[in-house]
């Protein structure tokens, strides 16, 4: 199996850095041993992200890739220097720690808005869990798609850091595991990295981890709490004005919209949608959320379905608020769907730009509307920047007033002058944001 963790073990190594220049198209590498034995729990009390924590070892350039060639990893190598190619990225750092069985992936895309921003932090996107036994081509993959859609959500929320992620390698991390979870605040300290809760990732580790470190908002224990509800709110007012541009009407009743993931952004805005006078067809493969949902809105017109017939259901509108990379080539013609409009990351199954454009122009001949989901679902950041800035003095009013601007009178104006420009709102996007991050 490819895995770099396994030749930074063999090779006593704890963090490798692939580095970018895409406008060169020039890649650096270089690998150090940063660490022997550290008792992580103890991080920022006994030493910080600054402390030289055993003499520095490091190896680079073509001894490096000669290295990992020895190892196997060529092909595989070369396969994530094309992923980092084809969205512009910066690079990843990779940090590991064979002890605890844990990988810790930074991916970064760009670091533009970041130039001068007075703060310690240049980048922001969240912590998202993998399993070891999954693919590691397919989470880098992941974490790059993540990180490049981060850098456009923060530029249209018009927050100065680029874009990144982090993708933690591990099994399911408890609590009370303070030395992993001691590691990881090192680790995102050493990043410059603002996060917050991804899927495997939730609240609750992000109120332990905020004993560690400043830079992970969107705990329980926060002042504006979990992210989702914000998220959510956005991802509403931005399928509330499709449906108004798409069928000239203001009111959501009569419209069924198919809800894929019921989670905490699902949850909260199968809420809003119910409120609003809409009928919705929902699938999860948790029970207990679908249990929740229908327990809490009892006689309201919800129907469930299987999670792969969310699909083919007939619906107006699609949501989705799951997993990323759902709305492929193949199913594109299967969709009986008008609009689609969700709150998941990286909707479309594409590892660049013009692949995204490719099938947003796919999705418009087939008469779907489609906005990339970045442009609406990034109240659950705005929420996260101002916890980190404004502290005790955050005020959830003045998230939603800004959502209020960006999701929804945004999203009309987009639509609108995708319209008269004659792109798809996927492209007008792009063409919106874009000189702010390259």
């Amino acid at each position: 199996m490819d895995r770099i963790s396994v030749f930074m073990e063999e090779e006593s190594l704890t963090c490798l850095r692939i580095l970018h220049n895409w406008k060169t198209g020039k890649f650096g590498f270089i690998a150090t041993k940063d660490w022997e034995d550290v008792t992580w729990r103890d991080y920022n009390r006994e030493f910080t992200f600054t402390t030289l924590l055993s003499p520095i070892e490091a190896v680079g350039g073509s001894e490096l890739l000669g290295m990992m060639e020895d190892y196997g990893l060529k092909e595989h190598i070369e396969h994530i220097k094309e992923l980092i190619r084809a969205g512009k990225h910066e690079g990843i750092e990779y940090f590991h720690n064979g002890t605890m069985g844990i990988s810790f992936v930074h991916c970064m895309h760009s670091s533009r808005l970041a130039v001068n921003n007075s703060l310690h932090v240049i980048r922001a996107g969240g912590i998202r869990r993998h399993n070891p036994g999954e693919d590691e081509k397919e989470i880098i993959l992941d974490g790059l798609n993540l990180a490049r859609a981060m850098s456009y959500k923060n530029a249209a929320g018009d927050i100065p850091v680029g874009g990144s992620k982090i993708v933690v390698v591990s099994d399911p991390i408890d609590t009370g595991d303070l030395d992993r979870i001691g590691f990881m605040a090192y680790c995102l300290d050493r990043t410059r990295t603002l996060t917050g809760p991804d899927m495997g990732f939730t609240p609750e580790h992000a109120d332990v981890m905020g004993k560690y470190t400043r830079y992970v908002t969107g705990g329980t224990a926060g002042r504006l709490g979990p992210t989702g509800i914000a998220a959510a709110y956005g991802v509403f007012l931005a399928l509330r004005e499709a449906v108004r541009f798409r069928f000239g009407q203001n009111s959501l009743r009569g419209i069924t919209v198919a809800v894929q993931g019921v989670g905490a952004l699902g949850y909260a805005l199968a809420g809003h949608l119910i409120k609003a006078g809409a009928d919705l067809i929902i699938a999860d493969p948790d029970e207990t959320r679908i249990a929740r949902i229908k327990r809490e809105y009892r006689g309201k017109n919800i129907d469930v379905v299987e999670p792969e017939e969310i699909y083919t259901v007939d619906a107006r509108v699609f949501s989705p608020c799951a997993v990323g990379g759902v709305i492929t080539e193949d199913r594109i013609k299967d969709f009986n769907f008008e609009i689609i409009i969700g709150g998941a990351n990286n909707q479309l199954s594409a590892k660049s730009r013009e692949e995204e454009i490719e099938l947003s122009r796919k999705l418009q001949d087939e008469g779907i509307l489609f906005q990339i989901d970045w442009m609406h679902n990034i109240g659950g950041v705005l929420s996260g920047w101002e916890e980190f800035i404004s502290g005790e003095n955050a005020s959830y009013e003045t998230v939603k007033r800004k959502i209020e601007v960006i999701c929804g009178d945004g999203t009309r104006k987009n639509l609108e002058m995708a319209e008269r420009e004659g792109l798809t709102p996927t492209e007008m996007a792009y063409k919106t944001v874009e000189s702010k991050i390259f």
